[in-house]
């Protein structure tokens, strides 16, 4: 395993000396070594191929359709966006992970699974349960592995898993777009022609207040039209 670390520190030091970065993700984890170079099989292989998640898998019908790269024994969310120093992590850091138990829900929460982490000693996650999803079926979402409560089912054997500790990028706030401003409306002379009419004015009065209030200048004859 001390093997497998140094090549993975190799490995991620060479990583950041390429010119072009990839993008962060909105989250903090630590991401499963996918490199056959480092380890044999890789970590995620060592989840995707376990014989126990494999027969649990198909006794409940868990067909993976939507596992994605990034979705399925791919990372151990440690916390949404940017590093908080209070769960022990440094960005860029190698780490080991023990898988120790298998979990997963399947009813109006959600359809998910998931093996529980154990990570090294100073270290946490913002989940009560830290875990890598490892099956995400028809109807099923990434997110839905949070709301596991069942892990009581052990592996056989522990798994360890590699990986590097990514920081998340820092995450922006959704700007409300300003509600676009009503035209005011400009005075309505029929309307107003009416309710004084309906005051008992006469069309020359109706015609003079308007003129007062608008500037607007109509005929007696208008008025008359206006009012009915």
């Amino acid at each position: 395993m001390k093997k497998v670390l140094n090549e993975w520190r190799k490995y991620l030091k060479e990583g950041l000396e390429t010119p072009e970065e990839k993008p962060r993700p909105g989250y903090s984890s630590v991401e499963l070594n996918t490199d056959s170079k480092i380890e044999q099989p890789t970590s995620h292989e060592k989840l995707m191929q376990n014989s126990q998640i494999l027969e649990k898998m198909k006794e409940l019908g868990f067909q993976n359709i939507k596992c994605g790269t990034s979705d399925c024994a791919h990372h151990m969310t440690i916390n949404m966006g940017p590093l908080k120093p209070e769960y022990g992590w440094e960005d860029g850091d190698s780490a080991e992970l023990i898988a120790t138990h298998l979990g997963w829900v399947d009813d109006e929460a959600g359809r998910a699974m998931a093996v529980l982490i154990k990570p090294p000693a100073g270290k946490s996650s913002k989940n009560p349960n830290p875990h890598v999803t490892v099956a995400i079926p028809e109807d099923g979402k990434p997110f839905h592995s949070n709301k596991i409560k069942n892990w009581d089912l052990e592996l056989e054997e522990p798994i360890k898993l590699t990986g590097t500790v990514v920081g998340g990028a820092e995450q922006q706030k959704k700007q409300k777009e300003p509600k676009p401003q009503q035209k005011k409306k400009g005075p309505n002379p029929r309307a107003m022609a009416i309710g004084m009419a309906r005051g008992g004015k006469t069309p020359e009065e109706i015609q003079a207040q308007i003129k007062r209030s608008t500037g607007i200048n109509l005929s007696v004859d208008n008025i008359i039209k206006m009012v009915g």
